[in-house]
């Protein structure tokens, strides 16, 4: 129950920040991707520290993990062979 409605929080966050209204999308969606992968490197570079993403960031990071085996090779590539759980539960 917890997970949906943190879900559901998410969703609303995402409408409220209007992504979906860019006159661009393909454009922004580029974008939030390449701060996604910059957002990694920091995450490699602070392990044992919470890094917190952006919303945009965020997005991508829930998405990515809609495909679980591209975003397991894609997070144990980034940090040294350990995979990173999404915690969804921080706020």
């Amino acid at each position: 129950v917890g997970a949906v409605i943190r879900q559901g929080t998410f969703v609303d966050k995402m409408e409220n920040i209007g992504w979906i209204r860019s006159p661009n999308v393909r454009s922004t969606i580029s974008h939030f991707i390449s701060k996604y992968g910059v957002f990694f490197q920091i995450m490699a570079k602070n392990k044992g520290h919470a890094v917190v993403p952006t919303l945009d960031v965020d997005l991508i990071w829930h998405t990515h993990q809609l495909s679980p085996v591209r975003y397991y090779t894609f997070s144990t590539a980034q940090i040294d062979g350990i995979f990173i759980n999404h915690d969804d539960k921080i706020d």
